[in-house]
């Protein structure tokens, strides 16, 4: 990710609070899209402040794994500091730029990108890194802005990022994508898609 994009989300984290209410309803989804069980391990890519955690953390239990990554230094420390705060041992974060560094070996269960990848510069990048992360079979749900109009334009100025369709990006990197409606039931695809989506794709 480039300086300004790092400078962006930085600023972010002061009101990461505002923002993890605004998304709660999607952490919810994104644990029952998924269909976590006990003794998961799970990639949270783009992590922000660690608002998943909790949830995700429930739904695969003590035996079950989480790691996380982000960008920003400084949502990351937010994102250690709630592991740190609840004494999650299964829990690790780490400052990393999908789009540049290794995400693992097919080691993953599942793996969930909220409101992440739209910012980043190279989004097939991203979901390269994801994909082989992923064991065969593996999940991955994506709940996401597809910016349009006047949005789209203020939303590659301020935050960097390049504005582009991240549903179709999903639906090109991975072997079965869904869109999905409010219910986390498959839906039918739309263009444009709506301006927050939510898909589910996984890898064969």
């Amino acid at each position: 990710m480039t300086t300004k994009q790092q400078r962006f989300w930085d600023r972010a984290s002061m009101g990461f609070r505002v923002g993890e209410r605004a998304g709660e309803p999607y952490r919810y989804l994104s644990v029952k899209a998924l269909g976590l069980r006990e003794g998961e391990s799970v990639l949270d890519v783009g992590c922000g402040a660690g608002g998943e955690f909790k949830l995700v953390r429930q739904a695969v239990g003590d035996t079950g794994r989480i790691f996380a990554l982000d960008f920003s230094t400084k949502l990351v420390n937010r994102a250690q500091q709630r592991v740190d705060d609840a004494g999650w041992s299964n829990v690790e974060v780490r400052h990393l730029d999908a789009t540049k560094d290794s995400l693992g070996d097919g080691e993953f269960d599942a793996a969930l990108a909220m409101t992440s990848l739209s910012t980043m510069p190279n989004v097939d990048v991203a979901l390269d890194n994801i994909y082989k992360a992923l064991r065969p079979g593996g999940r991955l749900f994506v709940a996401d802005v597809n910016p349009s109009g006047l949005f789209r334009v203020l939303y590659k100025r301020l935050a960097g990022a390049p504005g582009i369709d991240v549903a179709q990006r999903v639906k090109h990197w991975f072997d079965e994508v869904d869109l999905l409606d409010e219910h986390v039931e498959p839906v039918a695809w739309r263009t444009p898609a709506p301006w927050y989506l939510m898909v589910l794709a996984r890898k064969s």
